[in-house]
């Protein structure tokens, strides 16, 4: 498999023309009806693109609502009459280190409104950026209908006698494999996978050892304008050259730093789970050397008391959940009972404070990991996918579990981040029926400007924002929804994993969140 891909083997034309999933989904459907691209000039161009300010002055009092109009344009300097491109867009205070995202509504003809609550003080600056251009995502799309997944990967099957190298997805649609030559690996994985059931007689699916992706990225057979938009993404700034500027003034009667600013009434955990759903784009802002100030709830203590006795605490899923982990052990203390033995280490890890019988586990996701290095976990050992992890909570005991899947998935069709969704739904829906104090906590989605490509990067926030509002519907009055996409937005963050400054504050409020909540998650 490896050597096909390195010599550049051309795609099989059933496997092109098979797609992963019987319907396209929604979010597909809207950028699948189009036809693709075949003049770069004709995509949405932030050169050409405008920002108007839509209100009457520049000047503004704290609470007062800026309004911007956004119109796109292609390259031909023409008029967009679709919607569906990425615009980003974010105000930084030009004297003080304060900052914060702003909410973007799409009216779908090509126009956006930017606007947001100004919740401080001072002389902001306006920055629009378009992010991907609609000509972008029918083209990312339109790749992961034909190829399924940027990042191949494949099995190892090995005994005594043989070893086999074999292609894997989340659906059983296999390039050279039909419906009888495929293995089945979803008890193994927690959500559908399979795998290519090997050519050799002296190997079955039982002999199944490891996983791994493969060093070469796969290339869909697309039209060049699209395989070039893929490639570059042409993103940028619209309209730096008038730049919006506003002042925000406090009102006249204001002589304090409170008054000077938006501060919010009740603490995070008092806010029901429901309205966690709720929340606004623009949720919170950076402000000055505070750090991080939620719109909704304010974090209390760091750490609450309810965190530090008498619990059992699961961060489940990628490498930012890891983060949270050790956050958590410090605070407590814990005494770290399956330690890492290296920076980058994706294996199970656990901390105890027996004497307040406290637990704190971090358990890797299956998406599935690359296992052929020993800092990854094994999945025929150590690797437990987070539905089991989740149907392991006993009828009894106080559990907090906190859910974060994915950087790691993006490089595949959006069907395997909905299949895993929905097996950790299913999950959930059996373990709150038999263990009501049970906390529940999913983390939304992160911009990472660095990982532009197309191979794995930030662009499918906007469906995985949906598939989380279709998948969860159901229980939003149990489960506690964390987005941190504004936080990641307003400090521009560029990295997989946040600068530490993030970091502390997405701990800070998720502890704030899910501590001290005394029936489960509502």
């Amino acid at each position: 498999m490896t050597l096909a891909v390195n010599c550049g083997a051309q795609w099989i034309r059933e496997y092109l023309t098979t797609p992963p999933k019987d319907a396209w989904y929604d979010f597909e459907r809207e950028y699948l009806m189009d036809l693709p691209i075949t003049d770069l000039k004709k995509a949405s161009s932030f050169v050409f693109s405008t920002a108007q300010l839509l209100n009457a002055s520049t000047n503004f009092i704290i609470g007062d609502v800026v309004a911007v109009l956004v119109t796109i344009r292609d390259g031909y300097d023409q008029r967009k009459h679709k919607g569906g491109d990425e615009i980003t867009a974010w105000f930084n205070d030009i004297q003080r280190d304060s900052k914060m995202a702003a909410k973007v509504t799409d009216f779908n003809n090509g126009t956006y409104l930017i606007s947001s609550v100004l919740p401080w003080q001072g002389t902001l600056r306006l920055s629009i950026e378009l992010t991907y251009s609609r000509e972008f995502f029918m083209a990312l799309l339109t790749s992961h209908l034909l190829i399924k997944a940027f990042q191949q990967t494949i099995a190892g099957f090995a005994n005594t006698k043989a070893n086999e190298s074999t292609p894997c997805f989340n659906t059983p649609v296999l390039p050279g494999y039909n419906a009888s030559e495929v293995c089945n690996l979803t008890s193994l994985n927690g959500s559908p996978w399979f795998c290519g059931l090997p050519v050799k007689k002296e190997l079955t699916c039982q002999d199944y050892k490891w996983t791994r992706l493969l060093f070469n990225n796969a290339d869909a057979p697309l039209l060049p304008a699209e395989l070039s938009i893929l490639r570059d993404r042409r993103y940028g700034l619209i309209g730096v050259k008038e730049p919006i500027l506003i002042d925000v003034l406090a009102p006249s009667s204001s002589s304090q730093d409170k008054q000077m600013r938006i501060v919010p009434l009740i603490p995070c955990h008092q806010v029901p789970a429901r309205k966690t759903w709720e929340q606004e784009e623009s949720a919170g802002y950076f402000y000055a050397d505070i750090g991080w100030v939620s719109l909704q709830c304010y974090p209390g203590h760091d750490f609450d008391a309810a965190c530090r006795k008498d619990v059992e605490i699961l961060f489940l899923g990628d490498s930012n959940l890891r983060g949270h982990y050790y956050m958590a052990a410090d605070a407590i203390p814990c005494d770290h009972i399956l330690k890492a033995a290296s920076e980058k280490w994706h294996k199970p890890l656990l901390c105890l404070d027996k004497e307040n019988n406290v637990t704190l586990r971090w358990l890797p996701h299956s998406n599935p990991f690359k296992t052929y290095a020993t800092q990854w976990a094994d999945p025929l050992n150590d690797l437990i996918p987070s539905n089991v992890a989740i149907d392991n909570i006993p009828t009894t005991g106080r559990y907090i579990v906190v859910l974060n899947h994915y950087l790691h998935i993006t490089g595949q069709h959006i069907s395997a981040y909905v299949d895993k969704m929905i097996t950790i739904k299913n999950s959930l829906l059996n373990a709150f029926a038999r263990n009501p104090s049970i906390t529940v906590v999913l983390q939304g989605p992160h911009i990472v400007t660095r990982e532009g490509s197309y191979r794995g990067g930030d662009m499918m926030i906007r469906f995985i924002n949906r598939i989380h509002m279709d998948v969860f519907k159901e229980l939003r009055d149990k489960v506690l929804y964390y987005p941190v996409l504004d936080m990641t937005i307003a400090s521009r963050n560029n990295d997989t994993h946040p600068e530490a400054y993030v970091r502390r504050e997405w701990t800070r409020y998720l502890f704030a969140l899910m501590c001290n909540r005394l029936n489960g998650s509502s």
